[in-house]
């Protein structure tokens, strides 16, 4: 109960109605094999290795 009232309060104090949601969605990396699909996940999981991470909350 004094955490959703913290929560509430720190929404108000930032000038909002209520406190921000969180929202968490995968994306299943499908292969004809698994070991396809494990390949697949190295090379996407290499490609964002050196990427600067970016939200979309960020960018509001």
């Amino acid at each position: 109960m004094a955490i959703e009232f913290i929560g509430i309060a720190a929404a108000k104090a930032a000038g909002r109605t209520a406190p921000p949601g969180i929202s968490v969605s995968f994306r299943p990396i499908l292969g004809a094999t698994e070991e396809l699909a494990r390949e697949r996940a190295h090379r996407a999981a290499t490609s964002v290795a050196g990427q600067a991470l970016t939200t979309t909350g960020s960018a509001r």
